[in-house]
């Protein structure tokens, strides 16, 4: 087009399919550089609300599968008839090898089941000879015609995906080598034969970084596993790095075991969705992966002890720790063994968890290396754990004095939700908030700005703050104020946050205004992001945010 390859890249990906089926008929020049851009992708086709381009697509394999059988019953025939010329190539023979996106495998069989029988002229010599072929034979054809490396880079599989022996055969033999990321998940209205589980996995290579499992509802058969070949112990997947499991029980312990040999390299764990804990899972983990630095844990139906069992399996110290929707109320064990990995500590999240304020306050005045300190999730609401103030603040009760946190000079993320700052000026005041709910009020006048001033205090030691979100209970946004976030109440004191990069006050009701964002802009020069201002609902936050976006358009709000 441009003779410049570059240039040449940069045209047609831009066009649209249509686009460039016209700019491949202008000349043959035209043609040769167009066309691997055309058959590059197949989702918008098959994925398609309009029946006749599925159809076509279908076709498309129907009649090259037809050409290669038609070649075959040619070349047996040889010996006694003389080979009829050969035609010209299918388009999926020529280009098949451009193909480098294609729909998932689900979505290519009930596209596939859309053909009819093929013209007379189309069918082989001998119609005797081949049967009309499945969806699955025509899905392994198409997975022939294009290179491994280009096909899928994640897939889900779903236990209903599953129920078909061919359709798993073909997606181990063709899909799960290329994978980097593999999840399988059982159903609880099926079974997942055993052998279907150990021959997906028995194809992974070496290119497998991310593997999720669910183990319940797996019928375990022996006789089955034998037959198709999966009895003996893969090899290794030496970039497997994260192995997700959920729903483990004791009968889970036969998959397991065939398992763990090929997840000596794994470093991140998580655990999910567990009312039991086998035992061979805490004695074999510190064997078969003695490079795990990272652990999981989400919605757990486990006691206090297994709990802690689990924290205490790793042989260097956890590094990365996340512990969300546990059941049991009194977690003292668990606190414990965090504590024993403070030294090592460098992200920790823990939401709609037992550790109370006074506990998290414990950590983050022990782990010197801790840089990610985490009570609120990214929807603000969901399984958050809070932090009351005066264990936030954790002042000495001898001294009065702040103490000091280890991981003052580290932290570069902390995203709690503060509880229990009285309203200001509410001394004396009777009342409750919106819908019934009680709010903080003072003990004695000045009391709100107090310990306002105390909170400021604590976060102005953290001079290393990148992204800082607060927020507030659920329920109180109809409160004057939980942390002010204005310069009257104590925003001034966080004038050496000068790293901060975001802040986050989705939930969290303050009297921002102009002057408030024209001392950030000035004080925290690297600030990219405010969360939530536009949720305030004040005269004095609109007037913010049009000065924002008048002079500092670079402000994402």
């Amino acid at each position: 087009m441009l003779d410049i390859p570059e240039l040449d890249t940069m045209i047609c990906t831009q066009l649209h399919w249509p686009d460039l089926a016209r700019c491949a008929r202008v000349s043959k020049k035209w043609h040769a550089i167009v066309t691997p851009f055309l058959w590059s992708s197949f989702n918008c086709v098959v994925v398609s609300s309009n029946i006749t381009q599925r159809q076509a697509f279908a076709r498309l394999i129907l009649d090259d599968y037809l050409h290669e059988q038609r070649q075959h019953q040619s070349t047996q025939s040889s010996h006694i008839h003389p080979p009829p010329p050969s035609p010209s190539l299918p388009p999926l023979s020529k280009y098949g090898h451009y193909i480098k996106i294609l729909p998932y495998p689900s979505t290519i069989v009930k596209c596939l089941q859309l053909i009819d029988d093929p013209p007379p002229s189309q069918q082989p010599l001998d119609k005797q000879a081949l049967q009309k072929p499945t969806p699955y034979d025509l899905m392994r054809h198409l997975y022939t015609r294009c290179p491994l490396n280009q096909r899928y880079h994640n897939m889900f599989l779903h236990g209903e995906d599953l129920d078909v022996d061919e359709y798993v055969k073909i997606i181990g033999e063709y899909v799960v080598p290329g994978l980097r990321d593999l999840i399988i998940v059982t159903t609880d209205d099926r079974y997942l034969e055993s052998w279907k589980f150990k021959y997906l996995l028995k194809h992974c290579t070496s290119t497998l970084e991310y593997l999720s499992i669910g183990l319940d509802n797996i019928a375990y058969n022996e006789e089955l596993d034998e037959m198709h070949q999966v009895v003996q112990q893969p090899e290794s997947m030496p970039l497997l790095k994260w192995l997700a499991l959920t729903k483990l029980d004791n009968s889970s312990e036969a998959i397991l075991s065939w398992l763990w040999e090929r997840c000596s390299q794994v470093e991140r764990l998580e655990l999910s969705d567990l009312n039991n804990l086998p035992q061979s899972l805490v004695d074999s983990l510190p064997i078969h992966m003695p490079n795990l630095n990272s652990i999981h844990l989400i919605e757990l139906s486990l006691s206090d002890e297994k709990i802690a069992a689990l924290l205490s399996i790793t042989r260097n110290g956890w590094k990365d720790i996340r512990m969300a929707y546990f059941n049991e109320l009194h977690l003292r064990r668990t606190h414990r063994v965090l504590m024993e990995h403070r030294l090592t500590l460098e992200e920790l999240e823990i939401h709609n968890c037992a550790i109370n304020g006074v506990q998290k306050a414990q950590i983050l005045a022990a782990s010197p290396n801790l840089h990610t300190f985490c009570t609120l999730e990214d929807d603000w609401f969901k399984g958050d754990s809070y932090f009351d103030v005066h264990s936030f603040i954790d002042r000495d009760p001898q001294t009065g004095e702040l103490k000091t946190w280890a991981c003052e000079s580290t932290l570069k993320t902390l995203k709690v939700k503060i509880t229990g700052v009285p309203i200001l000026g509410s001394h004396g005041v009777r009342g409750w908030g919106m819908g019934g709910s009680e709010v903080v009020r003072e003990a004695y006048p000045g009391q709100a700005r107090e310990i306002q001033g105390h909170v400021y205090d604590r976060l102005a030691r953290l001079t290393h703050l990148e992204t800082l979100w607060l927020a507030q209970k659920n329920h109180a946004m109809d409160s004057p104020e939980c942390l002010g976030m204005s310069l009257e109440s104590g925003l001034h004191k966080l004038a050496g946050l000068k790293e901060l990069k975001e802040l986050g006050i989705e939930h969290l009701k303050t009297r921002i205004g102009v002057q408030e964002v024209q001392w950030m802009v000035d004080q925290w020069p690297k600030l990219r992001t405010i969360l939530g201002l536009e949720r305030q609902h004040t005269e004095e936050a609109e007037e913010a945010m049009e000065w924002l976006h008048k002079y500092h358009p670079e402000i994402c709000l």
